[in-house]
């Protein structure tokens, strides 16, 4: 396989992923449906139910902070796997 299949591999890749990636339910966190919260940059915070960890509160503050300035923000699942870092941009 050469470089030059390498956009259409990419583009059917990024389709599968951002399919499985709205499979996954994720729980809105932030602005806080409860409390009839609205944020009106459109910015908003998810957490997935495995993302609870000793860095939760951390993390949920720091996307509370992104999403008052317009970022979409999801706390992925927690990997146990040794070496293994969690970043995915949405």
């Amino acid at each position: 396989m050469s470089l030059c299949h390498f956009p259409l591999i990419f583009k059917l890749w990024n389709r599968n992923f951002s399919r499985f990636m709205s499979s996954i339910r994720y729980q809105l966190i932030y602005p806080d449906p409860r409390k009839e919260e609205e944020e009106l940059s459109g910015g908003y915070v998810e957490i997935h139910e495995t993302h609870h960890n000793h860095e939760a509160a951390n993390n949920i503050g720091t996307g509370i902070f992104l999403a008052k300035r317009g970022f979409k923000v999801r706390l992925l699942p927690i990997d146990n796997t040794p070496g293994m870092k969690t970043l995915m941009p949405i």
